[in-house]
């Protein structure tokens, strides 16, 4: 959630600053309004983006790890570091935005009622295919969706000049209050980022000047529209929804009116201002740490023998086995923690005994010891990466921990990390989809130690038969 607030912020502020500096002053009005909206879109759904980029390639030497399971590594693990569950934290800054988002959102839901219950109360009429909405406003007239708000005495006494009107109903037209509400959403759940104010202060700006510019080619007379922008400058405005006639920063409006871009200059800076909306999506996607293939070496392979073993070893293989086997859907864990020393070792020799085709069609086999994995530290970016438990799920000395215990680690507390995908039909597939393996300093080195020392073949449950290749 934090990596999230960090790159929306940055986004979206690097991107209002690129609005500041290259296009505010030039009169590309549509294109900046797309721009200024582009902007929070991006910066919003920027982080969201998964992009696959690849992680360290791990050159073991066999590919053990099953992606819904935790690395077998044989041994008995020891127990997570304490998760973050008791951190009261967290739990004090979600309290503390969902308060103050409810305030918010009791704001703008007030702010809808009223101008609901406004245009109800009031008396209407179709003009230009707007609402105009009569009442006592004691202010000039402001406009929200389809209705434009008027005082009905100066109405009635034709106090209200045309160009009022024409500017209104360009807001109106336009469909200016869309973006407005689409930024008081934005701030309702995102009020941290004080970019918003400033986004929302820049669209509102923009609103006059299209508004304006919509007067002037409708009325040809400039001066006259700037004079009568000074007069109603001083007059009381009404609501933050409602796009008022003389809103703010008259001056930049007055100035705005005169200014011309030339085509030139304008595609040179459209073009630039596309290119940069594609580069900030980009640089504050999610890169998703995908670990590359593993660089499988030839598997070391069980002794065998040409001629193969004799039908009485084989039923002896057998008779071994079903003295373990029951009807139970567990008896395969059961067999490996029950079945004795000397079974082991008698299945282990008539195996050894056994053809590659024999061997190939046993349930129970074989395998020769696999080396330990390699040490492997992650990088900062990985570990940060991890912490998105909507696409990894996180093992730490193959216990399952929360995402959110990474918070509690460096990268040089690690000395192992195996990524692996999950595949369609794994049982967690859907709540993540990769799983990451990672094992500490201390354990890391038991495990070593262990991997090791042990020098017996491991007896394993062949789930598939494979073909044999004969010379």
């Amino acid at each position: 959630m934090m990596a999230y607030i960090i790159k929306t912020f940055l986004c979206s502020g690097l991107l209002y600053v690129a609005y500041l500096l290259f296009l505010q002053q030039e009169k590309m009005l549509r294109f900046n309004r797309a721009y200024l909206l582009g902007s929070l879109v991006v910066s919003m759904l920027a982080p969201l983006i998964m992009v696959r980029s690849e992680m360290i390639s791990l050159p073991i030497m066999e590919l053990m790890q099953v992606a819904s399971t935790p690395p077998p590594s044989g041994i008995v693990m020891s127990g997570a570091p304490a998760a973050s569950h008791e951190n009261l934290l967290p739990i004090a800054a979600w309290t503390i935005y969902l308060a103050v988002t409810a305030l918010f959102l009791v704001r703008l839901t007030r702010n809808l009622l009223m101008l609901t219950l406004h245009i109800r109360k009031s008396h209407r009429e179709s003009w230009q295919g707007a609402r105009l909405v009569y009442g006592q406003h004691n202010s000039v007239p402001y406009s929200f969706l389809r209705y434009i708000f008027l005082d009905k005495e100066e109405m009635e006494s034709g106090k209200i000049e045309k160009e009022i009107l024409y500017h209104e109903l360009a807001h109106v037209r336009q469909w200016h209050s869309i973006d407005v509400l689409f930024l008081e959403l934005l701030i309702t759940f995102s009020w941290f980022n004080p970019f918003l104010y400033l986004y929302c202060r820049s669209v509102k700006l923009n609103h006059e000047f299209l508004a304006d510019a919509s007067v002037i080619r409708e009325f040809t007379n400039t001066g006259y529209y700037q004079q009568l922008l000074i007069t109603k400058a001083s007059v009381p405005v009404q609501a933050i929804l409602s796009s008022p006639f003389n809103y703010f920063n008259t001056k930049k409006r007055l100035l705005m009116m005169t200014r011309k871009t030339s085509s030139g200059m304008a595609f040179c800076k459209q073009a630039a201002a596309i290119s940069l909306l594609l580069a900030g999506g980009f640089v504050f996607s999610t890169r998703l740490a995908a670990q590359e293939t593993p660089k499988v070496l030839p598997k070391q392979q069980m002794p065998s023998t040409v001629e193969g073993a004799s039908s009485q070893l084989m039923g002896e293989y057998e008779s071994i086995i079903n003295k373990y086997r029951s009807d139970d859907k567990k008896w395969r864990a059961h067999f490996l923690q029950t079945i004795t020393d000397a079974d082991r070792d008698r299945l282990e020799t008539i195996f050894k005994q056994m053809s590659r085709e024999q061997q190939s069609k046993q349930t129970v086999a074989f395998m020769p010891p696999i080396p330990p994995l390699p040490k492997v530290v992650p990088t900062e970016s990985q570990l940060n990466a991890w912490k998105n438990a909507a696409q990894y799920g996180i093992w730490i000395n193959n216990k399952k921990v929360s995402n959110a215990v990474l918070n509690n680690y460096s990268p040089i507390d690690f000395e192992q990390v195996f990524v692996s995908k999950l595949s369609k039909n794994a049982i967690n597939y859907g709540k993540y989809y990769y799983q990451v393996d990672l094992m500490t300093k201390s354990f890391y080195e038991d495990y070593y130690n262990k991997a090791i020392a042990d020098k017996r073949n491991r007896l394993i449950f062949q789930t598939f038969r494979f073909r044999v290749h004969k010379d």
